[in-house]
């Protein structure tokens, strides 16, 4: 427990915001964890009964659930957690000791800005959480298009490679949807705060994003049809399931219960043996995450990409990894494989997922675009003459 406060405290040197990914976000998947998930209800009388009674929270399988259980779910784990909350003190002792310490420092500091504080004010600024899905969508497009392909088209149509094996991937009702993007337009009207900064410095990329939303008042209210489009996906692929299912692995619990004589487990949805990489995510990891990012990044007034680096990370770092036909099916076929040409095809798209061979493309070209650009376009500022200015994110 030491190192591992001692780790959450070093991470507060480089960015203070780090305590609700060290405390917040890892504490409340330690909670859920701690806590025993019920069978899945659609009564809420069940639901509030199981989650204060019982400390049962209501937790589904993101790809299963609708609207509604996402309510359901954040109430349960509240209900739950506040009922057994001296239960699982001893669990949270680490993470409760990292927000100790840095409220003192909060204290101690006279706020949680190191630096220049007049111009880093913390403010409400709940349109970041909108900017954050077109950021998601950018750097990973190549895991995204398949959903939304296979949102749009019918699966007959689309090759084997882009279908998902996530079942009923659909844009949100009319009804769903439409509520949601109110609540975004309503947050684009009375919370979008244009930071001082950010249309003062032409060299970072925001400075044009920001002018070309703000060339028209209608702009920025036209964007929201993308950050609901860019949320849908990005949400869709944190709880999608992997194409092929791994065999069981020993060493995960209730391996001995999955395991049967003489045949290959492949299907036990209720075991154990198998890991969220497997079954897909619970509501609950979406919504801790969500409540991590939205602490992390709606309190700065000033819109920069580095701001959501960690919050893409942690999504990143659960985004299943689907296997098009898995290393069985390609070791059958590699003996009918005699060209190069199909060889190569088969390593890529058969023995690997092909969006993995695309996001390292894509990430490779983004990284030269932007080294080319720093290097290149070089540019002078009429006040400053003689000195070179370059674009930078």
């Amino acid at each position: 427990m030491r190192s591992m406060v001692l780790a959450g405290i070093a991470s507060l040197f480089f960015r203070q915001t780090n305590i609700f990914w060290v405390a917040i976000y890892l504490g409340g998947l330690e909670v859920v964890r701690q806590l025993r998930r019920d069978r899945p209800s659609a009564n809420w009388e069940t639901v509030v009964f199981d989650s204060w009674r019982h400390c049962a929270i209501y937790d589904p399988l993101i790809f299963q659930a609708s609207f509604g259980d996402y309510v359901k779910t954040a109430f349960s784990i509240v209900a739950a957690a506040t009922g057994s909350f001296q239960i699982l003190i001893p669990y949270l002792r680490p993470y409760l000791i990292m927000l100790g310490a840095f409220g003192y420092f909060v204290i101690w500091n006279g706020g949680v800005v190191l630096g220049d504080k007049e111009n880093h004010i913390p403010s409400l600024h709940l349109a970041q959480m909108l900017y954050i899905w077109p950021y998601i969508m950018f750097f990973s497009f190549p895991l995204l298009y398949p959903y939304i392909l296979n949102a749009i088209i019918p699966q007959k149509y689309l090759p084997s490679l882009i279908r998902t094996k996530t079942p009923g991937i659909h844009l949100p009702r009319f009804t769903i949807a439409l509520p949601i993007m109110a609540i975004m337009l309503l947050i684009v009207h009375f919370n979008t705060i244009i930071h001082p900064f950010t249309l003062a410095d032409n060299r970072h990329y925001t400075f044009y994003v920001f002018r070309l939303l703000l060339r028209h008042p209608a702009n920025k209210y036209l964007a929201v049809p993308i950050y609901f489009i860019c949320a849908w996906a990005a949400i869709t692929a944190f709880g999608g399931l992997p194409n092929v299912q791994t065999p069981p692995n020993p060493k995960r619990p209730g391996y001995l219960n999955a395991q049967q004589p003489k045949k290959t487990v492949r299907f036990p949805p209720s075991s154990e043996a198998y890991t969220a990489q497997d079954r897909g995510h619970h509501i609950s990891t979406l919504l801790i995450w969500l409540l991590a990012s939205a602490l992390s990044v709606v309190t700065a007034p000033l819109v920069e990409p580095r701001y959501f680096i960690v919050p893409w990370l942690v999504w990143r770092l659960h985004i299943a990894s689907p296997w098009p036909r898995g290393e069985e099916g390609y070791q059958k076929r590699k003996r009918k494989i005699r060209t190069v040409g199909a060889r190569c095809k088969a390593i890529l798209y058969g023995k690997h997922d092909h969006r993995l061979w695309l996001e390292t493309i894509w990430f490779l070209v983004v990284n030269w675009g932007v080294g080319y650009v720093f290097l290149k376009w070089e540019f002078e500022w009429e006040h400053e003459k003689g000195k070179v200015q370059r674009f930078m994110w």
